[in-house]
């Protein structure tokens, strides 16, 4: 079955969003809320890659679980595994009261990068 091509484009679009508002926030300072969105930047960017392809994700927010499926299409994904599992690291810590996982600016600089 084909794939309707919008719906790859709106998670891409999606992930440009996180992106672009992970940038604002870097600016500003406010370093968690940076790691937060740039990993929601790399799970949509992923996700929209497993519809592309016609495939399947759970409905999960684990960007390693999303990079190995992309990887049986493409190994060239397998580079990215430590900085997914870096932003990996940030999804829960950024979105909660847990001041011992704080990202400081350098990290939030990294994240971006990812």
């Amino acid at each position: 079955m084909k794939v309707d091509s919008k719906i790859p484009r709106e998670w891409f679009s999606k992930g440009d969003d996180d992106l672009s508002i992970s940038k604002v926030l870097f600016k500003e300072g406010y370093y968690n809320a940076t790691g937060f969105h740039s990993q929601q930047a790399v799970e949509k960017y992923l996700k929209g890659y497993v519809v592309l392809h016609n495939l399947q994700f759970e409905k999960k927010h684990n960007l390693e679980t999303l990079l190995k499926v992309c990887s049986k299409l493409n190994n060239g994904f397998e580079k990215f595994l430590n900085g997914v599992r870096i932003l990996d690291s940030y999804y829960l810590p950024t979105r909660y009261p847990m001041p011992w996982a704080d990202i400081d600016k350098k990290l939030a600089q990294e994240s971006i990068k990812i």
